[in-house]
């Protein structure tokens, strides 16, 4: 009961302790059997990457950074903040644990915390960060950073060939029957003879591929007709090529097209860090001509 007191020991260390060691078993057996945080591409100091954001406890400040002055939002609040943040002791001295006593302090907390997830929200890419609406789709289904649907599904669930985000019919009605039967020629498979039945995977790549354009076709008058034709090329053994060409009509009418290319390696276990474990790779290791024989042979354990 608030009304009662309460000793710091034994009773408000038992029950703190407890909860920690609680809070720490749960996140433990998270991290052991879930979560993952893997290493991502190697950092290119000449290139920044499309929507880096800052540390997630940070998201609320880059999120003032977008909607106001540097000096600040990046300078001025932040120190304000943190005075304030020392001084709570001070402004709240109430002793008072009951509710009714503390209203003002209550209140005051949760404005904060809303305050400060808004803010958080804007700090991510989904708030008023926009690129150009190709640059958008290719990011969002295999962003420069980060894992992304392509990498999650894997090199085996990446064949070969060029592949169309839309249907025969649409493909004649963009085109023309004439330039459309020239790209069905060409060996380019259309999304209609893509089935989930077939391998689930890439059709989920496929979908998500042609869904992101459609989103982006919606959004932007100057995206129109457009279509996707994802190219997967064998680029060396163990390694493919991953060309997503997208094609478009802008607002007055003319032709463009966007071409972004990616490198996936067979053995780079994307998949497996990225929490869609295949651990069938262990298997291979230790059969004849695998990394494990390769290295009993050069040692002479053989």
């Amino acid at each position: 009961p608030a009304d009662r007191r309460v000793y710091f020991l034994p009773d408000v260390f038992l029950d703190e302790t407890s909860f920690l060691l609680s809070v720490t078993a749960i996140m433990v057996v998270w991290v052991a059997t879930y979560f993952q945080a893997p290493l991502e591409s190697i950092a290119n100091p000449q290139s920044t990457p499309l929507h880096t954001v800052a540390p997630w406890y940070f998201y609320w400040l880059q999120g003032l950074l977008k909607i106001s002055d540097k000096f600040i939002s990046g300078v001025l609040l932040p120190g304000v903040l943190l005075v304030l943040l020392m001084g709570i002791p001070y402004l709240d001295p109430n002793p008072s644990r009951r509710i009714k006593d503390r209203r003002v302090a209550i209140i005051s907390g949760v404005m904060a915390g809303v305050v400060m997830i808004i803010w958080s929200y804007m700090g991510t890419p989904q708030y008023a960060v926009q690129g150009a609406p190709p640059i958008e789709v290719v990011q969002e289904i295999m962003p420069e950073e980060g894992a992304g649907l392509v990498r999650e599904v894997g090199y085996k669930h990446l064949p070969n060939g060029d592949f169309l985000t839309v249907d025969t019919e649409t493909l004649v009605r963009y085109l023309g029957e004439e330039d459309a039967q020239k790209l069905l020629d060409s060996g380019v498979v259309p999304m209609d003879n893509i089935h989930d039945e077939d391998d689930p995977e890439f059709a989920e790549v496929m979908h998500e591929f042609a869904a992101g354009i459609s989103e982006q076709q919606e959004r932007d008058a100057n995206f129109n007709n457009v279509y996707g034709i994802l190219h997967v090329i064998q680029d060396q053994p163990h390694l493919k090529r991953l060309d997503w060409e997208i094609n478009y009509l802008s607002g007055e009418g003319e032709s463009d097209k966007f071409v972004r290319s990616f490198w996936l390696h067979e053995d780079a276990l994307y998949w497996e860090q990225y929490a869609r474990r295949d651990l069938s790779f262990i298997s291979r290791l230790t059969e004849d001509g695998g990394v494990l024989g390769s290295m009993k042979n050069l040692l002479g354990l053989e």
